[in-house]
Order: C-alpha cells, then structure tokens, then sequence
C-alpha cells in the first residue's frame, strides 16, 4: 500500500492512498490519549502518487496521482475531519497529472510539473486561487516537465522547486534533475 499523509487533521493524522483488495486506503491516527488507528470511510477511487494538502478551513484536498489502473488522475476529493468522511472535491486538472509538486502560497493553489499518461514529464504548473472551497483556475504557467520534486516555501511569497526526476532526451530514461525553480504564483515564474 502507498500512502500519502497528510498532516495533523483534527489532532490526528490521516493517511490516504492506495489499495487493499481493490478498495481506497483511509485511515486516521490519533495519537493520544491512547495511540489507534480509525478507518475512515470513503468512496473515493483508489490513487497512489497524489498530494494531500491541509486547508486554512480543516479539510484536506487530495488531488492528482495514478488510479488503479495506472493511469494519472485529474480528479479531486475533499476530506473533512468534522464528519469522517470524504467529499468530490471543487477542482479537475486541465492535465491529468501524478508525481507533481503541489503547495499552497497565500491564496493560490499550485500544481506543477508530474507525469502525464504517457510516461513523460508534463511541462506546465496549473494554478488556481482559493477562495473559501472555490477553485477558480488562474492559467497555466510553464514549468520544467519533472515529477517527484520537493516544493519549499520561502518567505516573501516565493517557493523553490528541487529535484525530481524527468526523461533524458538521448535514452528516454528517468534521470534526477539538478535544477531549481522558483515560483512566485502572483508573478510569472522563474526557472
């Protein structure tokens, strides 16, 4: 089972993704008083490689990733820890997309880079702006087509992308990436 955490939800921990004997993986741990793990119900398609962001307003939006099929998903859900339960979430990727860095900054939404369909590095970041549970997309911007990167946030409203992996132009295999971007989402990006 692949899992994602997503962070500390509610005081406890929620971790999604994956698949056992075809159904999604969703669990919470709570740590105190004493340590458990909950299942979480859910009626969301099993997903690997996606990213799980904590909300200002509590829930945590999953987006992106692989189904279980293998192929990239565009799709969203909405987990709110209130009800224990997960929601079809606001947005859907123009691009279908796993493996992408995906962060907040203020009030924007980035989704950059991750793999397509076909294998290869997708060479646009989507960005949407968070208003409450609206996603209202903002256009795309280019990226280098990489998956697998860490996003940073800096101060003064700016995050460093690293690493990751893309295509090597001569052999089509995966090679790591030596190259930094930085995104300031009300600016145009910078690689």
């Amino acid at each position: 089972v692949q899992t994602n955490v997503a962070g500390q939800v509610e005081n406890a921990v929620l971790l999604f993704g994956g698949a056992a004997a075809g159904a999604p993986v969703a669990e919470r741990f709570i740590p105190t008083p004493a340590p458990r793990f909950e299942p979480v119900p859910t009626t969301a398609e099993p997903r690997s490689g996606h990213a799980a962001i904590p909300l200002a307003n509590g829930r945590v939006l999953i987006v992106g990733g692989v189904g279980a099929d293998g192929v990239p998903l565009a799709t969203s859900w909405l987990y709110d820890p209130m009800t224990n339960a997960f929601l079809p979430g606001p947005l859907t990727l123009a691009v279908p997309r796993a493996g992408a860095a995906i962060f907040t900054l203020g009030s924007d939404l980035v989704v950059a880079g991750g793999q397509d369909a076909t294998g290869a590095g997708v060479a646009t970041a989507e960005r949407f702006e968070l208003a409450g549970e609206t996603f209202t997309p903002l256009g795309a911007v280019p990226a280098y087509p990489r998956w697998g990167a860490t996003a940073t946030v800096l101060e003064h409203e700016a995050v460093v992308l690293v690493g990751g992996e893309a295509l090597d132009a001569m052999t089509s295999k995966p090679l790591p990436v030596n190259l930094i971007e930085v995104y300031q989402p009300r600016r145009a990006a910078t690689p």
